[in-house]
């Protein structure tokens, strides 16, 4: 359950050595598109929004690239090399058309005239996404889909992404759009939870709080207080907004927290997708160090990646916060899986009833003295009045 809690709070780099992300050497004169070879294959889901980059087998010098739609006419972008040369980025300047055909015109100077001779053409179709929706996005309440972070690009804290995406192998972030959700009205109503990955198969994860992606001050579910997130069909958009979640009675703030994508049409998933948040690391500290203070993880970030902590702000300042950015995420939908709801106290009663959760009541209980401080909403005399109440109607009838 430890690991549970790293994951939760997307610290896993904390507990891992930075380690040389593997290069794959593409064959001589081949060109990579949105992950998949070509010429020789074109792809035929290429995400609207998404930048365009070439991969060359050496790098390149005098790259040209004309980005054309169906009809010929060219389409204008920002383009750019890296450093070594051999990576070459186009993002186009407005979004391209979902389900749409395009061209790309690669030309560039060193090339090998063995292998291949420019301008080189590179046929490919965008996928569905960025298609409206519509009345069917009523459709997608009670999907499951699982947030895939382990693939995602991290670009904060920089150079982390392998170690992450290592971390979190066999771990599930999902959420579910509820029936609360008022599609339109623009709203979004998300429940979220923790998932393991076994043999292909993804299930909820037994005894953790469901996590409070729209959940209010008052840490419950589905009252007055509850934040949406927005619908802009066919995208949704949560915050940026503050959360907490705890996991054994341990608890630490996102600030800020954004998550945002864009749904197929068909439902099957969202892509494109972004995370964002700040996360207060005090009051996970102790859990690294107990004698090494409020500071304990921001010195080892530091001591590490060399990545400085920043300021929280809000109510509780201090430079004790990490950012957290990861792109291009996808989010597919977890076929015959239905996400229970669970608040804290509800694993307080399933552990004293002795049918589950074993230990997690104690986790609640900071002084041992049955009080449960650390899980206010739990209230010992409501089941008790609740039966009772239960007798009274029954007897009435």
């Amino acid at each position: 359950m430890r690991k549970t809690i790293w994951i939760l709070l997307l610290l896993p780099l904390l507990l891992a050595c930075p380690t040389e992300e593997e290069v794959v050497e593409p064959e001589p004169g081949a060109f990579i598109i949105d992950g998949n070879p070509l010429p020789a294959g074109s792809t035929t889901d290429f995400f609207f929004q998404a930048n365009i980059w070439l991969e060359f087998d050496r790098p390149a010098e005098g790259v040209a690239v004309v980005l054309k739609d169906a009809t010929g006419a060219e389409l204008g972008g920002t383009q750019t090399q890296d450093t070594p040369g051999r990576v070459y980025f186009l993002d186009p300047t407005d979004d391209l058309t979902p389900s749409s055909s395009y061209t790309l015109e690669v030309t560039w100077t060193n090339f090998d005239p063995a292998n291949v001779t420019p301008p080189v053409v590179i046929n490919f179709q965008t996928s569905a996404h960025g298609t409206a929706i519509g009345a069917d996005a009523v459709n997608m309440v009670g999907n499951v889909y699982n947030i895939d972070l382990a693939n995602a690009t991290f670009v904060e804290p920089p150079g982390v992404g392998p170690i992450i995406g290592s971390q979190l192998d066999g771990i599930a972030i999902l959420f579910t759009p509820t029936d609360e959700s008022d599609f339109d009205a623009g709203e979004m109503h998300i429940l979220g939870a923790l998932g393991e990955e076994e043999g292909g198969a993804i299930a909820q994860e037994a005894c953790t709080e469901t996590l409070a992606f729209t959940y209010g001050p008052d840490g419950e579910y589905d009252t007055a207080d509850d934040t949406p997130a927005a619908w802009v069909d066919p995208d949704m958009e949560l915050g940026p907004t503050d959360i907490t979640l705890s996991i054994q009675g341990i608890s630490a703030t996102i600030q800020q927290l954004f998550i945002g994508g864009t749904f197929a049409p068909d439902l099957s998933d969202m892509r494109g997708a972004r995370f964002a948040g700040k996360i207060d690391t005090r009051p996970l500290a102790p859990e690294l160090d107990p004698d090494g203070g409020p500071g304990a993880i921001c010195d080892l970030v530091w001591e590490t990646v060399n990545v400085a902590c920043e300021e929280c702000g809000g109510d509780n300042p201090g430079e004790f916060c990490l950012s957290v950015l990861a792109e291009d995420i996808t989010a597919a939908m977890v076929p015959d899986l239905e996400l229970i709801g669970y608040t804290c106290a509800d694993l307080i009663e399933l552990d004293l009833s002795g049918t589950d959760c074993d230990g997690e009541a104690e986790s609640y209980d900071e002084d041992g003295d049955g009080t449960y401080e650390l899980c206010p909403q739990y209230d010992p005399g409501a089941g008790d009045d609740d039966d009772s109440a239960t007798d009274d109607d029954d007897s009435a009838e």
